[in-house]
């Protein structure tokens, strides 16, 4: 089954859909949303791994949940669908940024979100192999070491790390 994707211009407006695989050879301008998860005990974030079996970087640390938007999603629809495949839960989700995302000569416009849980996570779709808390100063640690680091993760831990204080962090 072909999953298609809507393809956006440079002010993220619709402009057509492709499949993924399109989006990807063609290096079609798409959208993409990530949530981080805190818990709101500790205000420990939560890293997931993804599974060995995932076509793109498999093994590598993530944001909480992510993933594409889908053609006809908003980006409000595809983060608690994300939410719910990747981790078995529903939340109260909040959007703290939009932001662009270059790499490999393709152009990504990025939403991230934030959810405060305390875990009771369940890995629905197989693409998590595992996941843990952090303390900031850990995944910070981690993340910069650039090791088995899913790219999007460093730009999207950095902005919530840059402004932790106005989350209350």
């Amino acid at each position: 089954m072909n999953e298609y994707l809507d393809v956006v211009d440079d002010s993220d407006c619709v402009i057509g859909k492709a499949t993924r695989k399109e989006v990807y050879e063609k290096k079609l301008t798409h959208r993409i949303v990530h949530v981080l998860v805190i818990n709101p005990i500790n205000s420990k974030i939560y890293i997931q791994k993804r599974a060995d079996s995932v076509s793109y970087l498999p093994g590598h640390y993530s944001t909480s949940a992510g993933g594409h938007v889908l053609s006809g999603e908003s980006y409000d629809q595809a983060v608690a669908r994300e939410l719910n495949e990747e981790l078995g839960i529903k939340a109260l989700i909040k959007n703290i940024a939009s932001m662009s995302f270059f790499q490999d000569g393709q152009k990504r416009f990025i939403q991230l979100f934030l959810v405060f849980a305390e875990g009771g996570f369940n890995f629905k779709d197989g693409e998590v192999k595992e996941g843990a808390f952090f303390d900031l100063d850990n995944a910070k640690k981690l993340i910069d070491s650039g090791i088995k680091i899913h790219p999007q993760l460093k730009v999207c831990f950095d902005f919530l790390y840059e402004n932790r204080t106005k989350f209350g962090i």
